[in-house]
């Protein structure tokens, strides 16, 4: 039971780490194709509402992601007791 309760905290960080890490690669490639057509056309500012709006439902996405594991924490720290 001792050895439930030790992996409990190290599987919800490891995945959290692992989400923070996906999501930085996410962004990372969703503002390729909008740093490229920024680049070739005279599309800069126009393409900043659609930066913000991407990065804005990423970080939904992967705070949505956190909420769901910090629940399940409680959750399978409380059973582990």
């Amino acid at each position: 039971m001792k050895a439930r309760r030790e992996l409990v905290p190290t599987v919800h960080d490891t995945i959290d780490d692992l989400t923070r890490a996906v999501e930085d690669v996410h962004k990372s490639v969703a503002d390729l194709p909008l740093d490229l057509l920024g680049r070739l056309t005279s599309l800069e500012t126009t393409l900043e509402p659609v930066r913000d709006g991407q990065a804005r439902s990423i970080a939904a996405v992967y705070d949505l992601v956190r909420q769901v594991n910090a629940r399940v924490r409680q959750l399978t720290t409380a059973a582990a007791r």
